[in-house]
């Protein structure tokens, strides 16, 4: 602890009058050695004092200095403090999960497209702004919902453009680019492969996809959503030859998927007939006829006026008599 600076200058005050004490009874009749004696003795005190002072000082500023040193890292400690606390609370603060939560919007404020709260949140598949959880869960299904009313109204008005191509476009079928691209040795191999044998004249080369026979989109879809990704080799060569309408007698077996090579070109020949029936199926069982009306109804979903009826026996009359009054084309 330092001493004030008032404590050293009544010091020095105290010196400075005895000093002038003995000047005066040196005056009075003191010797000249002893006048000089004293005047030493007081310069020395008062150049004592002067250091002292000095002294003094140099020690005050140095005091001074680290403790303004010290209030500044203290107060840049506390900035800090208070910015982490600050975003620390920020990012603690949960999202809110329930509408009711949410405070209502003041004025120029976003407003939350559900349920006109404040618009804290943007939905980052929409870019709307929402409220809560709630509020975004429920913006998406209505976004759903829009989207596929809006595919129902495309799909709505493209059908009746899409029959209208159907039937009055001609369907001639044709091998495919890729197809006649192919050498003789190339499909002999290819037959060879896959086991299958022709007979007779002028026999069309077998598909690899059913691309290549040129059909609808609407029959593609079909195809594939019965499971039809890639022909079977009775399908490679039996579509192409149905399709130009020839006569065929094929043998394969059970499951290798003739049901639907002969049902594609049934399809795409009575697609622009205008008389029904236009063809008639015959099988040995009930349980097969009924197999192949249902494929029938997979591959003719979507298609224009397409209808077919069942009639077998074992079932009542009256309802297929019904059905086939309804200008069914199979």
């Amino acid at each position: 602890m330092f001493l004030p600076r008032s404590v050293k200058v009544k010091r020095t005050a105290d010196e400075d009058k005895s000093c002038t004490a003995k000047k005066t009874k040196l005056s009075s009749g003191g010797s000249l050695l002893d006048k000089t004696t004293e005047f030493q003795e007081c310069k020395t005190v008062r150049t004592e004092t002067s250091a002292s002072r000095c002294t003094l000082n140099e020690v005050a500023q140095e005091c001074r200095e680290p403790v303004a040193g010290d209030l500044g890292v203290a107060n840049t400690t506390l900035e800090k403090d208070n910015e982490n606390t600050d975003e620390d609370s920020f990012l603690e603060e949960p999202i809110k999960s329930f509408s009711k939560s949410q405070r209502w919007a003041e004025p120029g404020e976003p407003v939350c497209v559900v349920c006109g709260r404040y618009g804290e949140y943007i939905c980052d598949k929409t870019d709307e702004d929402v409220c809560s959880l709630e509020c975004k869960a429920k913006h998406l299904l209505q976004a759903q919902e829009k989207e596929k009313k809006l595919k129902a109204d495309q799909l709505t008005k493209a059908e009746p453009q899409a029959e209208a191509h159907l039937l009055n476009t001609p369907y001639f079928y044709k091998d495919h680019s890729f197809i006649l691209g192919l050498q003789d040795e190339q499909i002999e191999n290819l037959k060879l492969q896959l086991g299958i044998a022709v007979q007779g004249q002028q026999v069309p080369r077998p598909i690899v996809e059913f691309e290549h026979c040129g059909f609808p989109e609407t029959l593609n879809h079909n195809l594939k959503n019965s499971g039809y990704e890639v022909p079977t080799p009775i399908q490679m060569q039996m579509i192409p030859v149905g399709l130009l309408g020839r006569d065929i007698v094929a043998s394969a077996d059970t499951g290798s998927g003739k049901t639907a090579a002969f049902l594609l070109p049934v399809i795409m020949k009575v697609l622009k007939e205008s008389e029904t029936p236009s063809a008639l199926i015959l099988a040995p069982t009930r349980e097969l006829a009924i197999q192949i009306e249902r494929q029938a109804k997979e591959l003719m979903a979507g298609l224009p006026n397409m209808r077919t009826v069942l009639l077998v026996g074992g079932l009542p009359l009256p309802p297929q008599l019904h059905r086939l009054k309804q200008s069914v084309k199979v």
